[in-house]
């Protein structure tokens, strides 16, 4: 390949990276800026248990606004002594999420490149290093569980994951290789995690027995990578609920805390019932007034200022 020939395709590369940091932005990023601005009444009341924000009114102005940096740039999952602070005990896996969005384009490229053989011990040492995780979280939890908290939310140790799906998917998805091996293996997992789990007993969270889980979490790995043939009607009510889960998981930010304090003299029943029917018709709301109507013309601003300029600038002088 001639050296024209690679700077095109690398100018292509780089504009079908852009193409999807702008779908994923222009989507995402609205309805998280707005859900965090109608949840900062949440923060003010936590400021008295960080020494920082008690400093007087430049300490708490300058606490204020490392945690809004932090929200903003989607980093507040590498911090989780913070995750009492606003709705960071929710938002965190968001910025988890964030970081790998970000790695996405570079690790797929790469990921694609690997041999059968290497994705292969990929999937299947992924999930041992993830029980072999757990094990060791169980027999080395701190008094207050810190130790837990840390590899379960901080994204570095989640790249593991994030590789197996890759592999996952490039394997059995798009080569088509090694299904019902891996399904057999993920079965013998399923069973070694729960009898773990029945064993150690004394459950005291799902953090720390994560790991254990991996086994079952694989099974439905495989099975969604079959074809399904479902009726029309219910694929298009679930696609409806796909869309809209991204604001029902985003309105709880809010309506958790609200709701303790409206109605936390209610039976745990009632509470629960008027919770989840309040969040849904709140999701639907933003889905259908906020996240969907800014997703395309926040699209095509960023289109206009990164993609076209971005082609303008590289064009042949």
């Amino acid at each position: 390949m001639s050296t024209a020939q690679q700077s095109s395709v690398d100018l292509v590369d780089r504009e079908a990276v852009r193409k999807f940091y702008i779908a994923r932005i222009s989507r995402l990023y609205p309805v998280y800026l707005l859900t965090g601005a109608l949840t900062i009444w949440t923060l003010f009341g936590q400021m008295v248990d960080y020494p920082l924000a008690n400093r007087g009114m430049i300490g708490g102005a300058v606490w204020v606004m490392i945690v809004v940096v932090l929200f903003v740039t989607a980093t507040q999952a590498w911090f989780p002594s913070l995750f009492p602070v606003w709705n960071f005990g929710g938002s965190w896996s968001l910025s988890v999420e964030a970081f790998f969005y970000a790695m996405f384009p570079i690790m797929r490229t790469r990921i694609d490149g690997f041999t059968d053989r290497a994705l292969l011990l990929i999937v299947f040492g992924v999930p041992l290093l993830a029980i072999g995780l757990a094990a060791g979280l169980q027999a080395n939890l701190t008094k207050d569980g810190a130790t837990s908290i840390i590899f379960y939310s901080v994204p570095i140790y989640r790249l593991p994951e994030f590789i197996l799906g890759i592999a996952g998917f490039i394997l059995f998805v798009e080569r088509n290789k090694f299904r019902a091996q891996f399904l057999y293996f993920s079965i013998a997992l399923a069973s070694i995690g729960l009898i773990s789990i029945y064993v150690i007993g004394n459950i005291r969270g799902n953090i720390e027995y994560g790991g254990l889980f991996m086994g079952l979490f694989l099974c439905c790995f495989v099975a969604s990578a079959q074809p399904l043939n479902i009726n029309p009607a219910i694929a298009k009510l679930f696609d409806w609920l796909g869309h809209i889960s991204y604001c029902l998981y985003l309105c709880q930010f809010g309506t958790v805390p609200a709701f303790k304090q409206l109605f936390g003299h209610l039976m745990v029943e009632q509470q629960w019932l008027i919770f989840i029917s309040a969040n849904f018709v709140i999701a639907v709301i933003l889905f259908h007034a906020f996240e969907k109507p800014l997703h395309k013309p926040v699209g095509k601003f960023l289109t206009r200022r990164f993609v076209a300029r971005a082609g303008v600038e590289n064009a042949p002088k």
